[in-house]
């Protein structure tokens, strides 16, 4: 009988190949055919070891779960309970007060932001290492192979037996290092690009409402505005209709808009410093320009997904911590 050949990888590929730096971004992912794209299938082949897969998973399910962990734990830190059961639990984490003088509409979006973009970038991630494991599974064989050998005497291991899995430990250790540069998910800085964005907005939000205070009340034609607007509510009834500006509404008749909204934008995101934060406001505009000219790969290769967890989001997840 003949016997079927097989093209065999050497061991060399074995290793690099395993690494998730080349791997990520490869599986599949694709709509199903249902009514809304909550739910996405996914197919991978690595015909070179025999492994081909097939599935589909929920993002709406994925989302309620992640945004359910979030309310409770930030329900938790409001109340200064320790975040027991978490990787953050030998961390000390506490509001900050300047975001609570933010609106809570402003504050539940922008929460609800970090969240869908979170599951966006994880997603694909959560793909990546799926598409990895059937590598790393044969390197483990191998290794098994060889300690077999030792016990019964084929091969004379030097030095302690131990010292072999240590090694796949840091290997493993430096791939998952590899694996969160992939993404933004292992953020060590305070201004990546999502804080920027979310910057942006609070800035655009913040400029529209001080522009048209400003020109209504303090601006060479507020006399006359005033005058031809007899029902015009007063200064004061129009600071109170913003409580989440009162710290700077009071500066603004000596004061530049973009200045106080500059200086709001920083205390709502834990930024000491105006000049710094109105840089990456900057740049936030100058990469929204660049996207809307052209999407970067990232969001080309997974646009699906993001698109799903969108649907996702503009659905409305209720706050499941009451």
């Amino acid at each position: 009988m003949k016997s079927k050949s097989y093209n065999i990888p050497s061991l060399q590929s074995l290793v690099s190949e395993s690494d998730i730096t080349s791997l990520a971004g490869l599986p599949e992912v694709f709509q199903l055919p249902y009514e809304e794209p909550l739910t996405l299938g996914f197919r991978f082949k690595q015909q070179i070891i025999g492994v081909r897969v097939e599935r589909e998973f929920s993002v709406e399910l994925m989302y309620q779960l992640v945004s359910t962990w979030f309310f409770l734990l930030l329900n938790d830190i409001l109340l200064d309970k320790p975040l027991r059961f978490t990787p953050l639990s030998r961390t000390k984490i506490r509001m900050n007060p300047k975001w609570l003088m933010c609106a809570p509409d402003r504050s539940y979006e922008l929460e609800n932001s970090f969240i869908q973009e979170a599951l966006s970038q994880s997603l694909p991630l959560m793909l990546a290492r799926m598409q990895a494991l059937p590598w790393r599974a044969l390197i483990e064989a191998t290794i098994s192979v060889v300690l077999d050998m030792e016990e019964n005497e084929i091969i004379i291991i030097e030095g302690s037996r131990a010292e072999i899995w240590n090694a796949h430990a840091e290997a493993l250790t430096n791939k998952l290092l590899r694996e969160l540069c992939i993404k933004t998910a292992n953020r060590t800085r305070h201004w990546n690009k999502s804080m920027r964005r979310k910057a942006l907005r609070l800035f655009e939000d913040t400029m529209r409402i001080l522009g048209e205070l400003k020109r209504t009340y303090f601006g060479s034609r507020s006399g006359q505005i005033r005058r031809k607007t007899p029902n015009l509510r007063s200064w004061k009834e129009a600071k109170a209709e913003h409580p989440q500006l009162k710290a700077i509404l009071d500066k603004l008749p000596g004061y530049n808009p973009r200045e106080l909204a500059v200086t709001h934008v920083g205390d709502c995101l834990g930024s000491a410093s105006k000049t710094y934060t109105y840089q990456q406001i900057k740049i936030a505009r100058a990469e929204r320009r660049r996207s809307e000219k052209s999407p970067p790969p990232s969001s080309k290769r997974y646009r699906i997904i993001e698109r799903s967890v969108d649907a996702v989001a503009e659905k409305g997840m209720p706050n499941t911590t009451a």
